[in-house]
């Protein structure tokens, strides 16, 4: 046994473990304090545009979701929009567009594919547990999204093992995006990581393979062309999961603002195709007509890759509707306006304003404002916004840079530039047609006067190629059709008329001729029947 211990001596042990218990609690408490009253992200500026900490939009106004489920729901899908959705990967996430038979953009949507879960799968008279399908959200804008589910469903047959439904009341969309000026990717992890440290493995380069706190999923990817996390929380959290990342370090930021920045468009704004809740085609009432300076809807009726959308469409995956138009308008870059960004110089310019090139004594509208922001929601480095607009397409070859004046005021003046989400080729498409050879250069450099640089109808690779190889051809089958034309023997004249004093002879010369003809047919008769009558039997 071990010695007995006087009893002052063991007080003594006590009191100095109890001292040191105590000292380390109180440390850990203090760097704990000091860590919870951190300064917040450093503000940068470069280029006179202010770049901050991550920003959290609430797309709960801006975009509906709709819920597809069913074993059926990846092809059943992948026929309605113009991306790849059969071959998505759980939790994987793409942008898509939504056509009409004319290939005009009724709304540009993310698809999101959801991890497997328990959710998913459903009792069998056994007793086992079977899988029920997959199951994929569709953020879609808000405006769109009734009609959208009415269109999906309008379509759905009865052996299809799918169902839609809007699930915008029972979910709601939150976007964390960085800066990729400041390691955006780093800063957002960080953010997410520090809120909800089980949601922030998509933002770290792997997926969360289930609902985490709040039943909350996460997915990579902004919408934005920006890095960072597209988050879905049930509507009735999603309050408290905004203010959780503002707490970590994010900023509440605005949607509209971000989304000019990076040049997404958006519906009944940039893009105005009559979604009909009806038949296609039999004159259906219109869902939306567009804004109020294009009432008719005429001039922002554009197909997605007019709007620089060329990776949201897959040229290799089948049919769908507008599929053909698509394709042609791919392969034969046949894109005649485009979606560009504006610097503005003015900020009392509104969406409608027309716009001319600097400089042009004609004074013809080459473009129109779609989108405007002011200075307060996102300030652009040569003026006092940002804002997005639909030019033709001799602007657009010219890059950016240009200047355009408004056309009601001479005054305003914008420079065009450079759209971060905006894909402008076929070789930046979902994937490119299988055919040789390049595909459309829209997003080309615009050739320099007595520079010596090759147009685009010029480029070897390109559809301008083609397309002359194509008109020579045309002119070379013309040339020859009408040298053997003209080879071919004359044609004989037309007999001369007949005058009136020989009308009568000619008219009996032909009774004449009937005659003989009619005694030379009687006469061949009675002979076929002479040779086709029995002989008779002698008595």
């Amino acid at each position: 046994q071990p010695p007995r211990l006087e009893p002052g001596l063991h007080i003594e042990r006590l009191a100095k473990r109890m001292s040191m218990g105590l000292v380390t609690l109180l440390s850990l408490h203090f760097v704990a304090i000091t860590y919870s009253f951190r300064p917040a992200a450093p503000v940068r500026v470069r280029s006179g545009r202010v770049w901050s900490a991550p920003e959290v939009y609430d797309l709960s106004s801006a975009f509906g979701v709709l819920k597809v489920e069913g074993l059926d729901a990846r092809s059943f899908l992948h026929g309605q929009c113009t991306n790849d959705v059969s071959s998505m990967a759980p939790c994987d996430v793409r942008v898509a567009s939504f056509t009409n038979p004319a290939g005009r953009l009724i709304d540009l949507a993310t698809i999101i594919s959801c991890p497997p879960s328990l959710d998913s799968s459903e009792m069998s008279s056994s007793g086992s547990r079977e899988s029920a399908g997959d199951r994929l959200f569709v953020l879609c804008s808000a405006s769109r999204t009734s009609a959208l589910a009415a269109r999906l469903n309008k379509v759905i047959f009865r052996l299809d093992r799918v169902t839609v439904a809007d699930a915008s009341a029972e979910m709601s969309a939150l976007v964390l995006a960085g800066n990729r000026e400041e390691g955006g990717d780093t800063s957002a992890g960080r953010v997410l990581e520090s809120a909800l440290p089980e949601m922030a493995l998509p933002i770290l380069g792997r997926a969360a393979s289930a609902p985490g706190e709040f039943g909350a999923l996460v997915f990579g990817g902004t919408g934005l062309g920006r890095p960072g996390a597209t988050l879905l929380v049930p509507a009735k959290h999603a309050g408290m999961v905004r203010d959780l990342l503002v707490a970590a370090g994010a900023t509440f930021g605005s949607w509209e603002a971000a989304r000019v920045a990076a040049g997404r468009p958006a519906a009944d704004v940039d893009f105005c195709a009559a979604v009909s809740a009806g038949s296609e085609g039999q004159g259906a009432a219109a869902v939306s007509a567009g804004p109020a300076w294009d009432a008719s809807g005429k001039e922002l009726d554009l197909t997605p890759l007019e709007l620089g959308l060329f990776k949201s469409v897959h040229f290799d995956k089948g049919c769908y509707l507008g599929q053909e138009i698509l394709a042609k308008v791919g392969n034969l870059d046949a894109v005649r306006r485009a979606l560009v960004g504006l610097e503005l110089m003015d900020s009392s310019v509104q969406p409608g304003a027309g716009l001319i090139l600097e400089g042009d004594p004609s004074k013809a509208v080459v473009g129109r404002v779609t989108s405007v922001t002011s200075v307060a929601q996102g300030g652009g480095a040569l003026g006092l916004g940002l804002g997005l607009a639909v030019v033709k397409r001799k602007v657009f070859d010219r890059g950016p840079g240009v200047r355009l004046v408004c056309a009601g005021a001479a005054e305003a003046v914008f420079v065009t530039r450079d759209l971060p989400f905006a894909t402008r080729t076929v070789s930046e498409a979902a994937a490119p047609p299988p055919r040789k050879g390049g595909g459309g250069a829209l997003g080309a450099a615009p050739p320099v006067p007595g520079a010596g640089v090759p147009s685009i109808s010029e480029d070897e690779g390109g559809a301008g190629r083609l397309r002359s190889a194509k008109l020579a051809a045309m002119k070379a089958n013309m040339d020859a059709f009408m040298e053997s034309k003209k080879k071919k023997a004359p044609s004989p004249p037309p007999p001369p008329q007949a005058s009136d004093d020989n009308v009568t002879n000619e008219t009996e010369q032909e009774v004449a001729r009937k005659e003989e003809k009619l005694k030379a047919m009687q006469a061949k008769v009675g002979a076929l029947m002479k040779a086709k009558k029995p002989p008779q039997t002698p008595k």
